[in-house]
């Protein structure tokens, strides 16, 4: 490669570092949250996820927050939600955040339902919420997928 194709090259990807501006879009993970309306009014009142807290005023024992790496496994998470609470049935929002790539190394993985899904244990939200961007409601829940 000559001077003048090194040059062109290291020009196209600064341009393309101010196109994208200083965080690189591959340096993040987007990550989709299923709640209900009391959890999407309490993250978006306080900008970030935290245990949801029992009638006594301490944090439930399961308070550890699920994530999808996908926004078609959270829509499935959503329905089954849905379903499983049947005439208690509470209406499902998805929220979408992104998280640093380093931030999601340290998360647990699991399959959970057959899905791939993010764990974040209580102890690591507070760290976890710095490290988000700001977690934004969508306004759409994906179509049911056909199931094999």
């Amino acid at each position: 490669m000559g001077i003048g194709q090194k040059a062109r090259k290291f020009f196209g990807w600064v341009v393309g570092l101010f196109k994208r501006g200083c965080n690189r879009e591959d340096e993040f993970v987007t990550l989709y949250r299923s709640v209900d309306k009391e959890e999407l009014n309490d993250v978006l009142r306080i900008g970030g996820f935290r245990p949801k807290i029992g009638t006594d005023g301490f944090p439930r024992s399961m308070s550890a927050k699920e994530f999808s790496t996908s926004l078609d496994n959270a829509g499935d998470f959503s329905r089954d939600l849905f379903k499983l609470e049947g005439t208690q049935a509470v209406p499902k929002f998805i929220l979408q955040t992104k998280v640093p790539r380093k931030t999601f190394q340290q998360l647990e993985k699991m399959l959970l339902d057959g899905k791939p899904s993010v764990i974040v244990q209580p102890e690591q939200l507070s760290f976890f919420n710095k490290t988000i961007t700001k977690p934004k409601p969508l306004n759409f829940t994906p179509l049911p997928r056909e199931r094999e």
